[in-house]
């Protein structure tokens, strides 16, 4: 072997040693040139998989903020209870819960303009009740029957203009019912 060949064999071997040292790789002094290169690649491939799964948990997360921000988002609405024992309900009390947002609970009036989650919405369309009817038969008889029947009349309203979301900061404020 010349001398030239020896010294590149020494400093590909010494950067080898360097780069093992940044990399945080735990070696002897005597270990083989072939070996150091093999664990430095392995460690190498190994945090290229770290960054991949990172990568992908970064855009779940994403993912997740975007459905939470989406689920989380204020409509304006008029909520009427169709249940005759609510008649004389001011509102109720509402707890919703997934895994994007938690448990989230709410007193959503009835028969007013009202902000409420969309997440609250979706499940306040999905409420039903069971309402009874009386069914004549063909021989005269009646019968009383059952339908499911929603629960709550909703109206979604539009949202509110600049010009009512400064008259309605006015108002609040001179109300003192928020801080400036």
């Amino acid at each position: 072997m010349t001398d030239i060949t020896k010294d590149t064999n020494q400093d590909e071997r010494q950067l080898l040693i360097q780069r093992a040292q940044m990399l945080g790789i735990e070696h002897s002094n005597n270990i083989g040139t072939e070996s150091l290169r093999s664990r430095i690649k392995a460690r190498l491939e190994e945090e290229e998989d770290i960054n991949e799964l990172n990568a992908i948990r970064n855009d779940k997360d994403k993912e997740i903020l975007n459905q939470r921000n989406e689920a989380m988002k204020l409509v304006r609405v008029i909520v009427t209870s169709l249940d005759n024992m609510k008649n004389e309900y001011d509102g109720d009390i509402f707890k919703v819960s997934n895994n994007v947002v938690g448990t989230v609970t709410r007193m959503i009036p009835f028969n007013r303009e009202w902000h409420i989650e969309s997440i609250f919405l979706d499940t306040l369309r999905d409420i039903k009740m069971q309402k009874f009817y009386e069914e004549k038969l063909p021989d005269g008889n009646k019968i009383r029957r059952g339908k499911l029947v929603p629960a709550y009349g909703i109206q979604v309203l539009e949202p509110l203009t600049a010009e009512e979301l400064a008259t309605l900061k006015a108002s609040q404020l001179a109300r003192q019912s928020i801080e400036s």
